[in-house]
């Protein structure tokens, strides 16, 4: 919760005090590139490091994890490269829909107890089958995921439809306002 907090602030003063509004999409892309060469190119160094030193290769995720700096910089970066590419109205419409779906997803299969039991160490098996049949079961898996996921999230808002849940924030905000507490 911290760290989804943490970025939509982030994300807010990107908006709202227009940081980076005159980086063309080009540039944005180059540091976006850039972030991920960064970011692996710094824990597969330390991989091979660990593996003349100890015999071993040692993985170290700090620099691939959500909170890394360069991940996060590499997600702006993509967002920036983006944000004012021209997009089809219909396009749009689909981008409407699946983009709080796909949010959806996401917190449905990082969630610790979806992920651990459904997802942490059940795909492996991938690994030692020949290169297209592995490339198969990953796309496959991971549209699996997503798709559960997202029926998932579906049942989800028909639930928040049916009981009325924005409507009664929406009154338990204006009421909080009128208070004087959010002035």
């Amino acid at each position: 919760t911290f760290w989804l907090a943490f970025l939509y602030v982030i994300g807010a003063c990107i908006r709202k005090f227009g940081w980076f509004d005159s980086l063309a999409p080009r540039k944005a892309f180059g540091v976006y590139l850039l972030c991920v060469l960064v970011s692996w190119g710094t824990k597969l160094c330390f991989e091979g490091i660990t593996m003349r030193l100890l015999g071993t290769p040692v993985t170290v995720f700090y620099f691939i994890t959500y909170t890394s700096p360069t991940i996060v910089m590499a997600a702006a970066a993509l967002f920036l490269a983006f944000k004012n590419a021209p997009i089809s109205p219909g396009l749009s419409r689909i981008a409407a829909v699946f983009s709080p779906a796909a949010f959806g997803v996401y917190l449905i299969h990082d969630h610790d107890a979806v992920s651990d039991f459904f997802i942490v160490d059940r795909f492996g098996f991938l690994a030692e089958s020949p290169l297209l049949l592995m490339t198969a079961g990953v796309i496959l898996s991971a549209l699996a995921v997503f798709t559960v996921c997202l029926l998932i999230d579906w049942v989800r808002w028909k639930v928040f439809i049916r009981l009325r849940v924005k409507d009664r924030l929406e009154k338990l905000e204006t009421r909080f306002t009128r208070l004087g507490h959010f002035n």
